[in-house]
């Protein structure tokens, strides 16, 4: 379960910090 959990947090984390980083260059919103 903990792998689950860790992957639920993960994506979630990773996909807001790529929007963070490509806003700068790309602000699609």
């Amino acid at each position: 379960m903990a792998g689950l959990a860790l992957t639920g947090a993960a994506l979630p984390a990773a996909y807001y910090a790529h929007r963070e980083l490509t806003r700068v260059e790309e602000p699609v919103t």
